[in-house]
């Protein structure tokens, strides 16, 4: 209950250029909260105020490909606290309700951190970040685990957000 926000906030140390944000709302779904289901393992949260910045767009797109280079960025677990690092690499796997890397840097810390493509000069995000899958690990490769937007959860994310300026 007691989260704080802090865009922008990219040095260790604690400092928040835009400021520190608590919560008013969040959203998730019961695949889950109930069930723990790795498809499902995404949420919506709103802020308490707007910040003074923009926001990353977000989509779904069928064509997603192991073709396609994303970047991450995150608040690694193994990095000095509040330091935002960034990662990328090529998609791995795509599966209906997921997708995978192999090769980008991420621990515990990274998860709900976005995954996004440049389309047309513009970052959208296709995922968020939901962990590794250990079973891989142990075949040699990381196994990035992201869960995917798909039309029906970008459906619902609009609906939470509920604004025309962002869906």
């Amino acid at each position: 209950g007691g989260f704080r926000f802090y865009p922008g906030r990219s040095t260790a140390g604690g400092a928040a250029p835009y400021g520190v944000y608590s919560w008013r709302r969040a959203w998730t779904v019961t695949g889950w909260t109930s069930g723990g289901d790795s498809d499902y393992d995404y949420a919506l949260i709103e802020l308490s105020s707007r910040p003074p910045i923009g926001w990353l767009s977000f989509g779904w797109s069928s064509g997603l490909s192991t073709s396609w280079y994303v970047y991450h960025k995150g608040y690694s677990g193994d990095k000095p606290f509040g330091s935002q690092w960034s990662t990328g690499d090529y998609i791995s796997n795509v599966w209906s309700y997921r997708f995978y890397t192999d090769s980008s840097d991420t621990v515990g810390g990274n998860s709900g951190g976005p995954w996004y493509r440049y389309v047309n000069g513009n970052a959208v995000v296709y995922g968020p970040h939901s962990g590794w899958n250990a079973y891989w690990y142990w075949f040699g490769a990381k196994r990035n685990r992201h869960t995917r937007i798909t039309a029906s959860k970008f459906a619902m994310l609009c609906d939470w957000i509920d604004d025309a300026a962002v869906c």
